[in-house]
């Protein structure tokens, strides 16, 4: 008979409870996840899990297996069963065994480490109507939440403290320096054209990017200002600024700071290869973008999870999707608001990826499919005969701040741009010495 995770883990928790006396600990983090302890045996900690994950950097894990202690001194042995349907192994380190096993060979390698462990028995599980929450289980839900709202509060140099400064605070001060910088010939073209700021500094558009061969853009992009404007900087700081901290945040703390990485760096990365590539008229660039894909990452790692966190998580992504819908329309437009919708679903698909699973299924099939699809949408793009778009003008006057600022080689280096680009404008300077925008005579 086959049985499942939840019903092999429930007969092994069985038995090691009653013959081996160990004290089970259910996480209050992560579904399925079960902590074991017995001072008086050689392996002191016992740890249940559907996936394999590192002991040593999780910090509930480290929390248990201080009551295993039998003083400060006590080296803790561990011994972690991995049960899923991959390669069954058995690994041995200094302190740590990993045994990675399944239903029919469970007790053969179970067996070095418990004699007794032919007297296990597995049942399946009846279903039953789902019993009230008790006094004890909702302080424990309690104990959970306040644990986790107080790790969010926590000010160690961390991965969201890198977001912040990368993309919520560099775009403020690059606003403000431009700002109190600016000539009044420039102040006024970025107050009539807001985009001009953000291909300044590193936003993305295919015809910079891709026609005039800067790809640093699909990097730095998330780094670019949204406004010159000093009420929308204030604006972009209370909401969107706060709200892309407080979001990495919650999901650092439940991805760890590796996964996290693992999962947004190329969703931002593909993020920006897509819109440079298939969108002629869109400036891609700013806080939205970020905040879409941190927001698609946690509503990804939250799906499925039944816990307290998990809860408290998902009631909390609410509020950045709505300021992704409200502030795509308000302050850019339809193509804008697909920008940051393909973000979020990339999001999700790098984050549903590396989330630990016991085995492959359909789900990660679609996460694959998603990235496919926007990595060949755009190859497709890039691929084809490079289309000319119609001159814009936000792209030149971001031309002409460069060449004014002697940035890409003054004026003949973005001249050259422009020829590269394929439009029939130059740049040059009148008779007062001021530079000027002009149309070569067809």
């Amino acid at each position: 008979m086959d049985f499942t995770y939840s019903e092999i883990k429930s007969g092994l928790v069985k038995f090691l409870t009653k013959t081996e006396k160990y004290k089970a600990i259910n996480s209050k983090v992560t579904d399925g996840l079960v902590f074991l302890i017995n001072k008086n045996h050689e392996y002191g900690m016992v740890v249940i899990s559907e996936f394999d994950f590192d002991l040593k950097t999780n910090s509930e894990a480290m929390t248990v297996i201080k009551k295993a202690k039998i003083n400060d001194r006590h080296k803790v042995k561990m011994l972690k069963i991995i049960i899923n349907n991959e390669t069954p192994e058995v690994t041995k380190f200094a302190d740590e065994v990993k045994v990675v096993t399944n239903q029919r060979i469970l007790k053969e390698n179970l067996l070095e480490f418990f004699p007794s462990i032919n007297l296990i028995e597995f049942t399946k599980a009846k279903k039953e109507v789902a019993a009230e929450p008790t006094v004890e289980d909702e302080k424990a839900n309690q104990e959970t939440l306040n644990k986790f709202v107080a790790a969010l509060k926590t000010n160690k140099v961390t991965t969201s403290w890198v977001i912040l400064f990368l993309f919520v605070v560099t775009p403020i001060v690059l606003s403000l320096i431009t700002i109190f910088t600016a000539t009044s010939a420039e102040a006024a073209e970025l107050n009539e054209h807001s985009k001009v700021i953000t291909l300044i500094f590193g936003g993305t558009t295919y015809s910079l990017t891709i026609l005039g061969g800067q790809w640093w853009r699909i990097f730095t992009y998330g780094l670019a200002p949204h406004s010159a404007n000093i009420v929308m900087i204030m604006l972009f700081i209370f909401f969107i600024g706060s709200t892309i901290f407080l979001t990495t945040k919650i999901t650092e703390t439940r991805m760890g700071s590796y996964r996290m990485i693992a999962a947004f760096v190329p969703a931002y990365i593909l993020t920006g290869f897509l819109a440079s590539t298939t969108l002629p008229a869109t400036i891609t660039g700013g806080m939205l973008p970020v905040l879409s894909i941190i927001c698609g990452m946690l509503l990804m790692n939250t799906s499925g999870d039944r816990t307290i966190t998990a809860k408290f998580s998902k009631l909390k992504s609410v509020w950045p999707l709505v300021l992704i819908i409200i502030f795509s329309f308000v302050m850019g437009n339809a193509q804008d608001f697909l920008v940051n919708g393909v973000a979020i679903a990339l999001g999700s698909a790098f984050s549903g990826l590396i989330k630990p699973r016991d085995k492959y299924n359909w789900t990660h099939g679609v996460m694959v499919a998603i990235i496919a699809a926007v990595l060949i949408t755009g190859l497709v793009f890039l691929l084809i005969d490079n289309y000319i778009p119609a001159a814009d003008i936000r792209v030149a006057l971001t031309l002409k701040y460069y060449a004014n600022h002697n940035i890409f080689g003054g004026v003949d280096g973005n001249n050259a741009i422009f020829k590269r680009i394929g439009w029939r404008v130059f740049l040059v300077y009148d008779d007062k010495n001021v530079l000027q925008i002009k149309r070569l005579p067809f």
